[in-house]
């Protein structure tokens, strides 16, 4: 009886001296998969996501199994699981639902798959480039599986596979949405031959992906020293948008004018973020076809994509009025913006000063305090309103903003005078910090910041 259970799933072959699966995985799961049915031992530590799910899908079979004869006499443990087998094998239905094309698939899923895990279109993707793929299969399998092994260093999403394939494929055909994107597939990629180089375009560009968020990427090794900062600075903003453009500068544009353009980048992206323009189709449409331009080779430096993008990138004036009144609740961020207002006011009194960027001893202190005590009688609507803004903040050793808390005003202008940071010493100079207090300062470090993110 339990042979019967066995070769219901691995039985024998007419063909074969030996038993065979009924089911086969795919490349990356089956031979952990036939362990698993060969009883050998199994690793503890895996690391495909699909070997882990694999082996926690065989756990919680196992628990279940073990839950439903529980409750029989061992003896009848073999009938009680045949009565399972023959309810798969004769009363279960399997339901094939046909579609006109893999477009229509797509939509299928979006459409009825409303619980579970929805198949995406990366999963089409894969599906129809395996299916063009014919006797090179195998290679194509090996080059996705590359892709996705990559991918994962990045993000353990799936989603972030579609959002690769997008932008990849934007680089070769322009502007693509999500929706469009497997029917762009369809269209471009058809015969052994063309499934091959795309598959192995796509590892490839899933090397430059990954490289260009990690500052620290053997990509970067030999590249002109501040490649690092530059990369940091973009990966601070992580303008989705900007991603072709980044990875297509990294592959075209020479080290030297890989740098200068990246530094780029990360002024522009201040200015497109504190504009709040960054998720409007009037940008990322004018980013992508900068991207095509450049990995196709009209586009070939510095001079030629700023040409590109000058009608996108705001103006001093329009970034100036942002600015003015622009607020920033994350931590990282504020220190980033506070530090390049304190490089704009040094540069001209000392251009060789090196601000503490240790975020041990530096950070980011609220003048008006995020929770302010009874001393500072301020309206819990300003005080909304007002705490964040970029003019309320500044640097501060941790040291001595440990201290201050929420005492009142006059209480931490002793402080303020005695820092080595020029923004933050002004600050003493007030009688009084309120609301008007935070807009008069924000509009002179608006003054600064066209300085300290120059077009």
């Amino acid at each position: 009886m339990a042979d019967n259970v066995t070769d219901y799933i691995k039985g024998p072959a007419s063909d074969r001296r030996y038993k065979v699966s009924r089911l086969t995985l795919n490349r990356i799961d089956n031979e952990l998969f036939q362990n698993i049915l060969d009883e050998k031992p199994l690793p503890q530590n895996v690391k495909a996501p699909s070997n882990q799910r694999l082996l926690d899908a065989f756990d919680l079979v196992s628990d279940h199994i073990k839950a439903i004869v529980s409750q029989y006499d061992q003896k009848t443990h073999g009938d009680v699981l045949n009565i399972w087998l023959n309810f798969i094998e004769y009363n279960a239905l399997v339901m094939l639902l046909k579609v006109t094309n893999r477009s229509h698939a797509f939509k299928m899923f979006e459409t009825l798959n409303d619980r579970g895990l929805k198949t995406s279109q990366a999963d089409l993707v894969k599906n129809y480039i395996f299916g063009q793929a014919g006797s090179r299969i195998d290679e194509c399998q090996a080059h996705w599986d590359a892709m996705r092994g990559i991918l994962s260093t990045i993000e353990s999403d799936e989603e972030i596979t579609l959002t690769f394939i997008r932008h990849s494929m934007v680089l070769m055909h322009g502007y693509l949405t999500e929706k469009e994107v497997f029917d762009k597939v369809e269209e471009s990629v058809r015969g052994e031959q063309a499934t091959l180089t795309f598959s192995d375009s796509l590892e490839k560009l899933a090397y430059e992906y990954a490289a260009i968020g990690n500052p620290s990427h053997e990509k970067w090794n030999g590249y002109p020293e501040g490649l690092e900062r530059a990369l940091d600075v973009i990966g601070l903003f992580d303008i989705k948008p900007m991603r072709p453009l980044i990875m297509a500068i990294s592959l075209k544009f020479s080290p030297a004018e890989t740098l200068k353009a990246y530094e780029a980048l990360g002024r522009w992206g201040v200015r497109l973020v504190l504009a709040s323009t960054t998720r409007s189709g009037s940008v990322e449409q004018p980013l992508v076809q900068a991207a095509t331009e450049v990995y196709t080779g009209k586009i070939l430096d510095l001079k030629g994509l700023a040409e590109k993008l000058k009608a996108v990138i705001p103006s001093d004036l329009q970034f100036k009025e942002a600015f003015a009144y622009a607020s920033s609740s994350q931590a990282t961020i504020s220190a980033y913006y506070l530090r390049q207002l304190e490089y704009a006011k040094l540069r001209e009194k000392d251009p060789h000063y090196v601000i503490n960027e240790d975020k041990e001893k530096v950070n980011v202190e609220h003048i008006m305090p995020q929770k302010p005590d009874a001393g500072w009688a301020i309206a819990p609507d300003v005080h909304k309103a007002y705490y964040k803004r970029i003019g309320n903040l500044c640097l501060m050793s941790k040291e001595k903003n440990s201290r201050m808390k929420s005492v009142v005003f006059d209480e931490r202008k002793e402080a303020y005078a005695n820092t080595p940071f020029l923004l933050t010493k002004e600050i003493a100079e007030s009688v009084v910090w309120d609301e008007k207090a935070i807009v008069d300062r924000q509009k002179h470090l608006a003054e600064l910041a066209v300085k300290a993110w120059p077009i």
